[in-house]
Formats: structure tokens, sequence, C-alpha cells
């Protein structure tokens, strides 16, 4: 593989954490992630993913029967991100 400079791996991982939809996945705690983006702890957000998750097997049967473009779904686009350590 190649090897970057290491302003250029620098900012890869800012753009990562920056954009990152739900997770991000490292090896140990980096600090610097942290920084540029700190945990999210929020209950009312878990509790409404939660309630999509239950939801998610009946609105998948409507889809299939339906069309997909018929499903009643917030997409995940849509969820504010969460992260873990």
């Amino acid at each position: 593989g190649t090897i970057v400079q290491q302003n250029i791996a620098k900012m890869f991982k800012r753009f990562s954490a920056e954009h990152a939809h739900r997770f991000i996945f490292a090896e140990k705690i980096d600090p610097e992630v942290e920084r540029i983006r700190p945990r999210t702890v929020n209950r009312t957000l878990f509790q409404e993913e939660a309630e999509q998750w239950k939801k998610w097997h009946e609105q998948n049967v409507v889809a299939v029967s339906r069309g997909i473009e018929n499903l009643p779904f917030v997409g995940i686009e849509n969820l504010p991100p969460l992260q873990f350590y």
C-alpha cells in the first residue's frame, strides 16, 4: 500500500470524523477524534431509534408487497449521528 504524508493522513481522519453517520471505529480512543466530533448521548434519540427498529419488520413487509417507494420510513440520513467509544 501507499504511505501518505502525516498531514494528509490527519486530513482523512478529520474528514472521516466530520462525516461519519453513526459510528467511528478505532483501535484505541483518539482524543483528536473526540475533539473533532464530541460524543452525543441523547436518551430521546436512542428511544426513537429503538422504536423505529421495532416497526422495521412490519414496514418492510408492506414495502415489499407494495414496492419500496411506499415505505413509511424515515431514512438513516435523517437520523442524527450517535457515537460510541
